[in-house]
């Protein structure tokens, strides 16, 4: 790629504003230069050792593969063809048999220095889009030859920066049209997109090389296969509480606003939910550790969301105080200070959960039916369901709707001891390595643990485990599977966190997914790409 071009943008841009455009509030020097991190070639030496070693695919780190993670890194730095020119991407092609070489050992200067770059172009392309706006002149809607395409997924590389400039004056005249149809005045549709386009200047300059090196690994893991990620050390936690459906924090969901921290929801019964002290559209501005009066706030205004949840978060026990502008005050009022103590928080709307239906009219008025609904299979799933079971028969229901609507997986163990309250016992699964191997799992407790009538619902969203289940309720003819065709993947992914004992790293270091099997029916038949048909249709 080339270097240098930014600043010598920026300055054109600025020059060739009218007096009445929207200057940027960043310049090219507030860019940061990224480098890896001490713990990244360690990671990138993992990642290798967990995708070619132990991959359903069996694969090889090689030329072939490394041309394809050029590909697919490029795409991911600009995948709409918005930033870069078809001279970068060309440039870029002297590393297409590098990055085998590069991910294998770990060092990864010339990613982050293609990363660097792309991130001058997206800065550019910004500065250039407000150079655009002037509240005093309204863009000219009628002009017949003014076309946006928004995905450009296909489209071909521009080749030069006026290509890109005449495809930026589209893009910024689509925006602003769309906020026009909404009602908003010329002011008004300027001042929003002064905000979004500096906002993007803005996050720009907080990107940091976590962000560069997870989209290596993406790059490569998603080159191996669809289902093969790597997951940064903030993701990976994600991971692993939607997984138990437990953190331990303070229980209030955070969005970004601009420079502020909003509370966006509290978790029901989490601490600051309990504290009473703070509520949805609150701004948090400082954050301090501990309970002492004396305690140094830091201000978190114009921080990254994900740094300012990783310093409210903490250990079961310990406190944390904020600083928070309440929803009915204004920015510049002083900010009250809420203590909080930090606890295990319970993520209830994500867990399984039941309810009793009755039909109010028709032929079968009166009559009661249980609706079980699974957003996901998650750790101690089968548990939660045996207690929903003992409510609903405790309630007198007549038979039990399973819905999986909207379900994507999670645990294999889950859909297989769930799939087991519903059986005798027998095979609820096949699983096939990449030798070939087959393992058969299923039940094997001889207890049915409930053995009443049963409808599985199911769309196009149900996938993994939840197709393990349909399927097996459908192959023992256990229950009929109403709704859609479901997602069809027939795949099994393992988990593997990447830190080791005696590591000494100041940061975590994440973990990775990777598939190591196929799953096939009772009958045999495959479920990737096909689904579950369902005995009943309905949209």
């Amino acid at each position: 790629m080339k270097y240098g071009l930014s600043s010598l943008a920026f300055a054109v841009a600025v020059v060739c504003q009218s007096a009445a455009a929207i200057p940027p509030a960043h310049e090219p020097s507030d860019l940061p230069l990224l480098e890896q991190a001490d713990q990244h070639a360690t990671v990138s030496q993992r990642v290798t050792t967990y995708f070619t070693r132990y991959h359903f695919k069996q694969m090889e780190l090689n030329n072939e593969l490394s041309s394809e993670i050029l590909d697919r890194y490029l795409e991911m730095l600009d995948y709409n063809k918005m930033f870069l020119l078809q001279g970068d991407v060309e440039a870029a092609a002297e590393y297409e048999n590098l990055f085998d070489d590069m991910i294998s050992t770990g060092k990864l200067k010339p990613a982050y220095s293609l990363y660097n770059s792309a991130l001058k172009r997206r800065f550019d392309r910004y500065v250039y889009a407000l150079s655009l706006l002037d509240p005093e002149q309204p863009f000219d809607f009628t002009v017949a030859d003014d076309k946006y395409h928004y995905d450009r997924e296909d489209a071909q590389w521009a080749a030069t920066e006026a290509e890109l400039d005449e495809l930026w004056r589209q893009r910024v005249k689509y925006d602003a049209l769309n906020l026009t149809m909404t009602g908003k005045e010329w002011p008004d549709v300027v001042e929003t997109l002064e905000q979004r386009y500096n906002g993007a200047l803005k996050r720009l300059t907080q990107t940091n090389s976590e962000d560069v090196f997870q989209t290596v690994m993406n790059a490569f893991a998603r080159s191996v296969e669809a289902h093969t990620s790597y997951l940064s050390p903030a993701n990976s936690e994600r991971f692993e509480q939607n997984m138990n459906l437990s953190l331990e924090g303070i229980g209030a969901v955070l969005q970004a606003d601009y420079d502020y921290t909003v509370i966006s929801s509290l978790v029901p019964g989490g601490p600051a939910d309990k504290s009473g002290e703070i509520a949805p559209e609150d701004k948090i501005v400082a954050v301090a550790q501990g309970d002492d009066e004396d305690a140094e706030f830091v201000d978190v205004v114009g921080w990254r969301l994900d740094e300012v949840v990783e310093l409210i978060k903490g250990p079961k026990g310990s406190t944390v105080q904020l600083q928070v502008i309440k929803a009915n005050q204004s920015v510049g009022s002083p900010p009250q200070v809420v203590s909080i103590v930090r606890d295990e928080v319970k993520l209830e709307d994500r867990a399984a959960k039941a309810e009793v239906k009755t039909l109010e009219s028709g032929p079968y008025a009166g009559r009661k039916m249980g609706v079980i609904t699974i957003p996901g299979f998650y750790n101690q799933l089968t548990r939660d369901v045996m207690d929903l079971i003992d409510e609903m028969t405790a309630a007198e229901v007549e038979g039990l709707i399973v819905d999986l609507r909207g379900n994507g997986g999670g645990a294999l163990s889950e859909a297989i001891t769930l799939s087991g309250l519903f059986i005798d016992k027998g095979p609820v699964v096949q699983v096939a390595d990449g030798s070939g191997r087959k393992e058969i799992n299923g039940d094997r407790d001889n207890v049915t643990y409930y053995d009443g009538p049963l409808v599985v619902m199911v769309n196009r969203y149900s996938a993994s485990a939840s197709e393990i289940f349909a399927a097996a309720m459908q192959d023992y003819g256990r229950a009929v599977i109403v709704g859609e065709n479901t997602y069809g993947k027939g795949t099994v992914q393992q988990h593997r966190g990447l830190a080791r004992r005696f590591d000494f790293f100041d940061e975590p270091l994440g973990s990775v997914q990777y598939t190591i099997a196929k799953f096939y029916r009772i009958n045999g038949g495959s479920t990737q790409m096909r689904g579950v048909n369902p005995d009943v249709s309905f949209p």
